[in-house]
């Protein structure tokens, strides 16, 4: 991912209450660190190709209520991975729609941590 838009995204997410940055990389390292080490609930990465399919796999299949956001070049892509197998194209977004998409993927992440069903069915 860019500088530039990881600067933007660190912005975007920094004046929401609700969120925080809680690590943040800017070489590759195992998807699974900021899970571990931070308790990440959501992940924001830029997708750098195919090696990541067989790492977000892993990473779901251990950390099943972690959400993977993967966003493509210049942001003009993103999409949404989470354990079911689930991924789906999310297409170009606007901040406050990627806010708002994080939000919920964090809540269902909660939820479904915590044993209860999931906030949006």
């Amino acid at each position: 991912m860019s500088p530039l838009l990881r600067g933007i995204l660190r912005g975007l997410v920094a004046g929401e209450q609700d969120m925080s940055v809680v690590a943040e990389y800017s070489d590759a390292v195992p998807l699974s660190v900021p899970v571990e080490e931070h308790s990440a609930q959501v992940l924001v990465f830029g997708d750098n190709g195919r090696r990541l399919e067989d790492e977000c796999r892993k990473l779901l299949e251990t950390h099943p209520s972690v959400k993977l956001f993967l966003v493509e070049g210049d942001g003009r892509r993103t999409t949404l991975c989470e354990l079911r197998p689930h991924r789906e194209q999310l297409g170009e977004l606007d901040p406050d729609e990627l806010v708002a998409l994080m939000r919920k993927a964090a809540s269902r992440a909660a939820a479904m941590r915590a044993g209860l069903p999931s906030p949006d069915g």
